[in-house]
């Protein structure tokens, strides 16, 4: 019977956490060499511990370390990894990295970039499955970036409503809002919380 040959010999890790631990136990059920970025925070990580090889990436913030798609990238080229793994959050729907990574001639383990493009955006794959007639939750397929713009649409499909985040998911950007008053609070507080976690602070709002 002949041996099944190893999709890859090593993959770079750029996740975190258990996310990164699952991947990292995977590999190794897989005999596939792996390796991790990690920011300062996580330098005593269980994850980078675990892996073969583990790669520090500069940056401001303990988040910013996950979502430098250059440093990223040239690590995984300088140490030959062969594909990129980016778990969930970060830049797991992010297009432009994995465009990036098809560009590079890394495997990005995921969508190709075109379908992330399209579906990956929140707001651009509402706006696809209305074309298409799916159903939709009640909502608009916009960005919104005024709160004038958030009170008028929560008007239109009644409260309690969600703003969500447009980039990503893993419950991060997400905030439900009961009444108009806390709307403008929340508003900001989901596009921060986007752009930290995803680099990306558009959000949209659908009923609760």
């Amino acid at each position: 019977m002949p041996t099944k040959q190893k999709p890859f010999t090593k993959i770079l890790i750029a996740n975190r956490g258990e996310i990164a631990v699952r991947a990292i136990r995977t590999c190794r059920e897989m005999d596939i060499k792996v390796s991790v970025i990690y920011a300062r925070a996580d330098a005593h990580s269980l994850a980078v511990r675990l892996a073969d090889e583990a790669y520090f990436v500069e940056s401001t913030t303990e988040h910013g370390a996950y979502l430098d798609q250059e440093q990223i990238t040239e690590l995984a080229l300088v140490h030959k990894c062969q594909a990129i793994y980016p778990g969930y959050g970060f830049l797991a729907e992010n297009s432009d990295f994995a465009k990036l990574c098809e560009n590079k001639g890394i495997v990005f383990i995921g969508p190709h970039s075109q379908a992330l493009a399209q579906l990956g955006d929140k707001v651009e794959a509402k706006r696809l499955a209305k074309e298409v007639g799916i159903p939709l939750v009640p909502g608009e397929a916009k960005e919104i970036k005024k709160a004038s713009e958030a009170k008028t649409i929560a008007a239109q499909i009644g409260y309690p409503i969600v703003i969500k985040a447009s980039g990503g998911g893993g419950g991060r950007g997400i905030k439900i809002v009961d009444d108009e008053k806390l709307l403008s609070k929340k508003l900001s507080q989901a596009s921060k919380e986007a752009k930290m976690a995803f680099s990306n602070p558009s959000v949209y709002i659908e009923k609760y």
